[in-house]
């Protein structure tokens, strides 16, 4: 039987297994229908119309032999969950797990208690549950994880250590999530930076899951002229983000910049404007409305952080074949790309070569996003399989 959506909120849930979808499509249902829909439906082909009777007696075969697919995934989002995250880190994470043979499903439970955990895995019994950003605290996996040790859990951290530092719950629910992944064998630790350090440290079923790579949509109107496009700093307004020397070196290379900055807008622009930059404020924009705002308007993107898990926006430049100018935070940048962070004239010089040798850095741009895109897609399919696996190989 298929999902039954209904409208709940920003997102459509099916009435049977509770999961959720951005939009309503067609897919099998994990837990509706059974034997009573496979006698209704072979009674319906020789035109036999189903009477009240039938239908009682469909619903009853339904809930004495019901068919279930176990899943294989299923990612857990909290109600009011940012709906690009559902996007970016839920529905097109399942879109390559399906594309790649395996069911994945999105749920967004009312609460992120140990009831409404249970309950997901009661009524779905994934064979793996993914915990995003921690949503659901530690002490709930253990209760849920311990009732059901056929279904594995994994936390993924996407937070680079020095930005976790930033959120005392973060840290402290990275150092719960080390200890429970040592104590219960089906539960997992994740972190989306490659050098795996916690791994390195010798910690149990502390592993390296990537980020999934998606291609951004074909852009409408015509791409920015590079003589007259703008150079981007984008991102939330934190110190290990280093927006302010970043402002600086724009202005030092004779740039103008746009800004789209969460958090903090008054000082962006009180700053830009104390130092006689040329800018324009922009709002935070959706994850496909920046797409766009990169095709039309973005000439060179300003990524020189000082920590980085992976960096999503300087990859959504280099797609569309914007250079950027990083930091060697944002690792698979080529080294010549990687300025100083704490130097505005490093990170100044940097931007004037792209600007003089465009079409070469913009052609470069699209080739190293795309093998980043291959090497962390293949991976993430790699590590999902392992971990599927009857016996894990971590």
């Amino acid at each position: 039987m298929d999902c039954q959506f209904q409208p709940s909120g920003m997102v459509y849930s099916c009435q049977y297994c509770g999961t959720v979808k951005r939009q309503p499509t067609r897919r099998n249902c994990p837990v509706g229908g059974g034997l009573g829909d496979a006698v209704a439906a072979f009674t319906s082909r020789f035109g036999i119309k189903p009477c009240g009777g039938c239908k009682k007696r469909q619903r009853w075969l339904n809930s004495v032999i019901p068919w279930r697919e176990r899943p294989d995934v299923v990612l857990f989002f909290p109600r009011g969950a940012d709906p690009d995250w559902m996007e970016t880190r839920g529905e097109l994470v399942g879109r390559l797990l399906e594309k790649n043979g395996k069911t994945a499903y999105l749920v967004q439970p009312e609460t992120k208690d140990a009831g409404a955990l249970l309950e997901v895995v009661k009524t779905l019994k994934p064979r793996l549950l993914v915990n995003r950003a921690f949503f659901i605290d530690q002490a709930h996996i253990r209760t849920v994880a311990k009732q059901y040790p056929g279904t594995r859990f994994v936390t993924v951290n996407h937070s680079s250590y020095a930005y976790t530092q930033a959120n005392d719950r973060w840290v402290r629910e990275q150092a719960h999530a080390i200890k429970l992944a040592a104590e219960l064998p089906n539960v997992f630790l994740a972190h989306v930076d490659e050098r795996a350090i916690m791994g390195r440290l010798g910690l149990k079923r502390c592993i390296y899951l990537p980020n999934v790579v998606t291609p951004p949509d074909d852009q409408q109107g015509p791409a920015v002229d590079p003589q007259q496009g703008m150079v981007s700093i984008t991102g939330r307004w934190h110190m290990v983000k280093n927006q302010l020397q970043q402002l600086m070196a724009v202005k030092l290379a004779g740039q103008r910049a746009l800004l789209v900055m969460k958090g903090r807008e008054n000082l962006q622009e009180m700053t830009a404007a104390a130092i006689g930059l040329d800018f324009e404020l922009l709002p935070w924009q959706s994850w496909r409305s920046w797409h766009q705002v990169i095709h039309q308007r973005v000439v060179v993107g300003m990524q020189a952080s000082f920590s980085e898990s992976f960096n999503y926006v300087a990859l959504e430049h280099m797609q569309q074949g914007r250079p950027v100018v990083g930091s060697p935070a944002v690792r698979y940048l080529p080294d010549s790309w990687q300025a100083n962070p704490d130097s505005p004239a490093d990170m100044a010089l940097i931007l004037r070569r792209h600007l003089a040798d465009y079409p070469g850095a913009s052609e470069r741009a699209r080739a190293v996003a795309g093998k980043v895109a291959e090497r962390n897609n293949s991976t993430f399919l790699e590590v999902i399989d392992r971990l599927l696996s009857s016996k894990s190989a971590f």
